[in-house]
């Protein structure tokens, strides 16, 4: 579907594009759409979503129809912010995972522009701006620790916890010094099975200098 979408979508640019390189003398920068479409630059962009983590108990996690609710509000809510918005971005494909321990979500989508010639362009950072998104701190310079793509993470990430916290699960908004971010009650469960660990480790110590002594 998606290789389809780009032969559609945007063959006549990259027509364009082959047709410069070979006029420059650039044939070596000419690319077929399969080589187009696995170039990093304008591959899709592959998005998780996911509440919860291995340290979450299964009883917590939404069950399946629940968290299947919990994304299709996510898609609608990105489809209609697209729409009011130019219509640069198109989800591609979207599958929910329920087969490991917490479910999650691979969403791909793709980012475009089309000029006063009717030439859709594959060009994320330019559909962004057309799209109203502005640099997270516009007075400095793009970067890569200052663009677009992380104003729209960050409202998507915003939105994905608005979506699961009206389906009454918490969420943690602050990133925790954790290295896997984890809630309160995670980080005690996960202290106590330290303590534990530790505890286990020193009778076994005990005992081995016991036997040593004996």
């Amino acid at each position: 579907f998606e290789h389809n979408f780009y032969e559609r979508q945007y063959r006549k640019s990259l027509d364009i594009r082959n047709a410069k390189y070979k006029a420059n003398r650039h044939s070596d920068k000419v690319k077929t759409m399969e080589e187009f479409y696995e170039t990093k630059r304008y591959s899709p962009t592959e998005e998780i979503l996911q509440w919860g983590n291995v340290y979450t108990p299964e009883e917590d996690l939404p069950d399946k129809e629940t968290y299947n609710k919990m994304v299709e509000d996510y898609i609608i809510w990105l489809n209609d912010w697209s729409n009011d918005n130019g219509g640069h971005l198109h989800i591609l494909n979207c599958t929910n995972h329920f087969e490991e321990a917490t479910p999650h979500t691979q969403l791909r989508y793709i980012w475009d522009w089309t000029d006063e010639n009717g030439v859709t362009w594959c060009e994320q950072d330019k559909a962004m701006e057309l799209a109203g998104l502005e640099l997270p701190e516009p007075e400095k310079p793009k970067g890569q620790h200052n663009n677009r793509d992380m104003t729209f993470t960050s409202m998507c990430r915003t939105k994905w916890q608005d979506i699961v916290e009206s389906y009454g699960f918490e969420v943690e908004r602050k990133a925790l010094d954790s290295a896997y971010h984890l809630s309160k009650p995670q980080f005690i469960r996960q202290q106590i099975a330290k303590q534990k660990a530790q505890q286990e480790a020193k009778e076994k110590a005990l005992k081995e200098r016991e036997e040593h002594v004996n």
